[in-house]
Order: structure tokens, then sequence, then C-alpha cells
């Protein structure tokens, strides 16, 4: 989820059911984020965030209702929890809880060392339960790693999961591509390995603030997905310890059988690496 400013987006209603807008929040690849009161039927305590996506869209409400389905079908303390879903008018929305530290991409204040390293084993096991209900993520990315409030993470924004397997369209988002494994680009279909590329190039971008494929920022998307394909993964080792290099090295080889075998096995890799000198780990 990208962050928004407080400016007022024309045609969302001040309500939507019996919740409350209270303002825009986010904007993801498939629908819009605002902060809402909950009605008291839910008895929570706190705003919480409702993405809203309009139903004279059929493609959005095909992956609307289909996000819907996958968060049913996975039981996951590592996905972000829904509440409640529902129609108002020309809308469909659903709502989710508000992770008050942010996102990976844009956190709500600094993080140390362990606290990035956590939010990324955190989206790993997410993933891995993912990927035990059968179902491909297909656009992990900072931006969807949420931030809770305990210090843990969370993954949010389904839009583009895939039960089964299923290659990456022309609908994912420019946010993603530093982050979308090249053979999905090429036609292959999406599976364990693909997101577990995902999972290295984000370790890669927290760690070291930097792309694993130079050069994609600042472009038009045509010459971004060019730059994926030519290049293979720059690793920044001067910026990493070796053992971190080498588990995002393993993570993005083009050979997938080189890849960890599981997205909970780059968890606890995560989870092992060692202290490093000077750091908050």
């Amino acid at each position: 989820m990208d962050q928004l400013t407080d400016s007022p987006t024309p045609g969302v209603p001040e309500t939507l059911g019996d919740y409350v807008i209270l303002r825009p929040f986010s904007e993801g690849g498939h629908g819009r984020f605002y902060l809402a009161t909950p009605p008291p039927r839910l008895g929570l305590d706190g705003p919480v965030v409702v993405k809203v996506v309009a139903t004279s869209h059929e493609a959005g409400f095909r992956r609307f209702t289909r996000e819907l389905k996958l968060f049913s079908r996975v039981n996951s303390p590592h996905l972000v929890t829904l509440y409640d879903a529902g129609q108002h008018e020309e809308y469909f929305f659903y709502s989710m809880q508000w992770c008050q530290g942010g996102t990976l991409a844009e956190p709500t204040s600094p993080l140390d060392r362990a606290a990035k390293l956590r939010a990324v084993a955190d989206a790993a096991r997410a993933a891995h339960d993912l990927h035990e209900a059968g179902i491909a993520h297909r656009d992990l990315r900072p931006g969807n790693v949420l931030l809770r409030a305990d210090g843990s993470a969370c993954l949010g924004d389904l839009g583009l999961a895939q039960f089964g397997s299923g290659s990456v369209t022309s609908m994912a988002p420019m946010a993603s591509i530093g982050f979308v494994d090249p053979k999905l680009i090429t036609g292959d279909r999406a599976s364990r390995a693909s997101d577990i590329y995902s999972l290295g190039a984000i370790l890669h971008w927290t760690l070291t603030g930097k792309h694993i494929h130079p050069g994609i920022e600042g472009v038009d998307p045509m010459m971004a997905v060019r730059s994926v394909l030519r290049q293979p993964p720059h690793i920044e080792r001067d910026l990493l310890s070796d053992e971190e290099a080498d588990l995002i090295l393993a993570c993005t080889s083009a050979n997938v059988e080189q890849r960890p075998a599981t997205a909970l096995e780059v968890a606890t890799l995560i989870e092992s690496l060692p202290a490093r000198p000077g750091t908050q780990n």
C-alpha cells in the first residue's frame, strides 16, 4: 500500500454502510484504502482500514471477490486481519486492521536492522502459509508488508494473489517491478519459487535501500521491465554481511532449484542471521 495525502477523493462517500470515512489512507494496485471508524457491532477499539473497489470496474470487482475468497482460505497470524465486507451503492468494500507502524516501504518511524529483518521474516511466514493453501501471492513488495504496533509485521493486499498459479499481467503495479521474478515477466507460472525471489529482492531493498535491479527508478514501465530482463540481479555486497548477501543470492538465483525450498526456510534463515557489529540486533 502506497501512502496518500489527506486530500479528499471525489466520488467517495463520507460513509460506507455503517462505517464513517475519516480520510484517504493509501492506494494499492487494485483499490483505494481509507481510514474509517468501524460500527459498534464489531466491538473494535479504534479506527480500521477499509479497502474500496467501484463495482463499475468489472475486472476490479472480480479481483476483489477473489481476494476475499483467498483470505478466507488461509488462517494465518501473519496475514492482515479482515473484519467485515459489504456493499454501499456502487462500492464494494472490506475492513481490516489498521497497522499503525505503516509499511516496510514507508514506516511511521525509522526501523533498526532487527525490526527490518523481523518484518521480512514475518512476510516470508505469511507467504509460506499462503503457499501451503495452494496460493501464490504474486505481488510481494515492501508496500504490502504492514507493520503492527507490537513490532510484528503482516502481509496485506491479495489483489494479485492466485489460487494454483498464474502469470503476472499488465495489471501489476509499477511499484512491483523491482521485486517480481523475471521468469514471471517472460511467462512462467507463479509459484513458491517466484514468491521466494520476491522475498530476496525485498530483503535486499530493505537492508540496502537499493533495488536488486539498478536503473528501474524514474523510468517508464517498459524501460524498467527491459532493465529487469536484461540485467541479472546486482547484490550490493559492500552494504551487506556475507550471510545476508548469500541468502539474497540464493533467493534470487536464476536456477529455481538453488533457491530455498520454502518461504518458511527463508524466514528461518533470516531469523538466524548473525548480528552485525554496531547494529541493534
